[in-house]
């Protein structure tokens, strides 16, 4: 099963009455996305029915303390409609909360799970698994505005990576990965680069800038 965080907010989220509680859009269906697919409506419904409990993130720091919960699933004629409460007493989230009152944050993103027999042609007709709907900076067309101008910079910075310092340093810097999940990436980098070499399979030189840039491309933050 593969798994992807998509963003495909359409909708900006909108805080309620009482003030802790916000709704939007985490799927838009049939919306083509950056990665060049779209998802069918209804392709939720068996996880709805299911009664599944995804987590809330922001920015989908799933390291991180959940920053709330989402009270709401629903599917409509538009996608998937969801209601999601911030956690009181919560720096992160009162700080979110801040970002939405404000309507400097007001996107979502869902990292979903899904195979082969799930696509049908270039769309998604059922989620396998929906394990977290994150508050996010930036809606899918406007980060791929961002990544395709800044392209250029990347490609000089991942050409200039020398030694595992510089690794963990363009995780951070350009991946927005934190110390330890950057740390935690390069140990795993190693761990296949390792059994690779055990198997006596030929490494491609450029195995660990394509890691990096992959890492950019799907962390998106």
């Amino acid at each position: 099963m593969t798994l992807r965080a998509l963003k495909l907010t359409a909708k900006q989220a909108r805080l309620s009455a009482n003030g802790r509680t916000f709704t939007g859009y985490a799927t838009v269906y049939d919306n083509v996305n950056t990665y060049g697919f779209s998802i069918a409506a209804g392709a939720y419904d068996e996880l709805l029915k299911s009664g599944v409990k995804p987590r809330m993130f922001f920015n989908h720091d799933s390291w991180g303390v959940p920053i709330g919960i989402w009270t709401k699933l629903e599917s409509d004629d538009i996608g998937l409609k969801v209601t999601g409460e911030l956690t009181e007493g919560l720096e992160e989230s009162d700080r979110i909360l801040a970002c939405l009152k404000h309507g400097s944050v007001d996107g979502l993103s869902v990292c979903i799970g899904y195979d082969d027999d799930c696509i049908l042609g270039s769309k998604i007709i059922k989620v396998l698994s929906l394990d977290e709907i994150s508050v996010v900076t930036f809606p899918a067309d406007e980060r791929a505005r961002i990544t395709e101008a800044l392209s250029a910079q990347l490609e000089t910075q991942i050409k200039g990576l020398s030694n595992e310092k510089d690794f963990e340093d363009f995780l951070r810097d350009a991946g927005g990965l934190s110390r330890a999940r950057a740390k935690q990436f390069i140990s795993q980098a190693k761990s296949c680069l390792s059994a690779q070499r055990d198997a006596e399979l030929p490494i491609d030189s450029n195995l660990l800038a394509d890691i990096c840039r992959e890492s950019n491309r799907l962390v998106g933050k």
